[in-house]
C-alpha cells in the first residue's frame, strides 16, 4: 500500500495541530495560574493594608486617650497649685511673729531659771540671817531705817522664789511672772477665734469669706478686701475674748504716697450691749485714716476715762471713704484690749 504525499502531509498536519493545541492549553493554564497568584497576592496586600490601618488607628486611639489623661492630670495639677498659692497668700504672717515671741519667751524662761537658782542659793545662805533679822527688825526699825530696807529686800527675795511656777506670765516690775497678770492683744484676730457676724453686717463681695478682714498679717492683699456698696456700711465683729478695750486700728493694703480710692476715711466704733446689737454704746468716734505719712496701720487709742468695762462684740461704722466713691473696701481691722486670759492660737483653715 502506497501513501501519497497528500496523505503524508495530512498525517503530519494532524500531528502538528494536536501538538500546537497542547502547547496552547499549557500556556493558557500557566497564564491562569499566574493571574490567580497575582489575585491572591493583591488580596493579601489588601488584607495587610487593612490590618495595618487597624493597628495604626488603634495606636492613634491609645495616644488620644493618653493625651486626654495627661491634659486632665495637668488641669488637676494646676488646680492644686492654684489652691496651694491661695492658701499660701492667706497664711498669716503673724505666726512668724508668734514663733519669734515663743523663742524669746524660751530665752526669758532660761534666764529666769538661772536667776531662780542663784536666788535659791542666796536664800540658803541668808536663811539663818533672816531668822535673826526678823527678831531684831522690830527693835531696830525705828532707830536704824537701813534694817527695815534689808528686811523688805529679804521678803522680796522670798516672794520671787514663791512665784517660780508662774514665770511664763509677764510682770511690769522686773518681768517676774505673777498670776492673773493682764495681757494686751488683738481680740479681733481671726487666729484667736474672732469672727465676722454677717447677720448684723452689711453685704460684702467676700461671700462666705468675710473673716479675711480679721486675718492679722503684716501686708493684707489688695484682692481680698471686705468691700460693700452700701451707704455707710457696718462691720460687726465677735471678739475672741471679753476685753477691756484700749485701742482700735485700721490697716489698708500697701499703698504709696496716697491711699487708694474706696478705703475708709472716717469711721466710728461702737460696742454691742446685747447679742443682736440693738443696744450699742460709742467706743470711739471720728477715727480718720490719713492718706499722708505712709503709715499702713493707724491706731486710735480709747481714752482711759472711758466707762466701758468688758466688751465681746463691736461694730465698725464707716461714715466716709477716700475718693468719695460708692464702694468702701476694708482690708484689716484690729481691736486691742486687756484680759487676764490669753486666748489660744487656733489652727488655720481655708476660708
Amino acid at each position: 500500500m502506497t501513501l501519497t504525499n497528500a496523505d503524508i502531509e495530512s498525517a503530519y498536519g494532524s500531528d502538528g495541530a494536536s501538538i500546537s493545541n497542547e502547547t496552547l492549553k499549557k500556556e493558557t493554564f500557566s497564564i491562569q495560574e499566574s493571574t490567580k497568584k497575582e489575585n491572591k497576592w493583591s488580596q493579601y496586600r489588601q488584607y495587610g493594608q487593612i490590618i495595618g490601618m487597624g493597628i495604626v488607628s488603634f495606636i492613634l486611639i491609645l495616644l488620644l486617650i493618653n493625651s486626654y489623661r495627661l491634659t486632665s492630670n495637668v488641669e488637676e495639677i494646676r488646680l492644686i497649685v492654684s489652691n496651694l498659692q491661695i492658701q499660701f497668700d492667706k497664711l498669716p504672717k503673724s505666726s512668724v511673729r508668734e514663733n519669734s515671741k515663743f523663742e524669746k519667751s524660751e530665752l526669758i524662761d532660761k534666764e529666769n531659771e538661772e536667776m531662780m537658782e542663784r536666788l535659791s542659793e542666796a536664800l540658803k545662805e541668808l536663811k539663818p540671817i533672816v531668822m535673826n533679822e526678823e527678831v531684831k527688825n522690830e527693835e531696830t526699825s525705828i532707830e536704824n531705817p537701813l534694817h527695815t530696807i534689808n528686811s523688805q529686800a529679804v521678803k522680796e527675795v522670798k516672794l520671787i522664789s514663791l512665784n517660780k511656777e508662774n514665770r511664763n506670765q509677764e510682770n511690769e516690775i522686773e518681768e517676774i511672772p505673777i498670776k492673773n497678770s493682764l495681757h494686751t492683744f488683738n481680740s479681733a484676730s481671726y487666729m484667736f477665734g474672732a469672727t465676722v457676724d454677717t447677720s448684723y453686717s452689711s453685704s460684702s463681695d467676700l461671700s462666705g469669706e468675710s473673716d479675711l478682714v480679721l486675718l492679722d498679717r503684716p501686708n493684707p492683699p489688695a484682692n481680698r478686701a471686705w468691700c460693700s456698696d452700701e451707704n455707710e456700711p457696718v462691720l460687726t465683729v465677735n471678739l475672741a475674748n471679753y476685753i477691756k478695750p484700749t485701742a482700735v486700728s485700721y490697716q489698708h493694703f500697701k499703698w504709696n504716697r496716697t491711699v487708694t480710692h474706696g478705703s475708709p476715711r472716717v469711721f466710728d466704733v461702737f460696742t454691742c450691749l446685747d447679742f443682736n446689737c440693738n443696744k450699742t454704746e460709742p467706743l470711739i468716734s471720728n477715727c480718720e485714716y490719713k492718706s499722708s505719712g505712709g503709715i499702713q496701720e493707724q491706731i486710735y487709742h480709747i481714752p482711759s476715762i472711758s466707762k466701758t468695762k468688758s466688751i465681746g462684740k463691736v461694730q465698725f461704722r464707716f461714715m466716709k471713704n477716700h475718693g468719695n466713691v460708692k464702694k468702701t473696701c476694708v482690708s484689716l481691722v484690729r481691736v486691742y484690749g486687756e484680759s487676764t486670759e490669753l486666748p489660744k492660737m487656733r489652727e488655720y483653715k481655708e476660708l
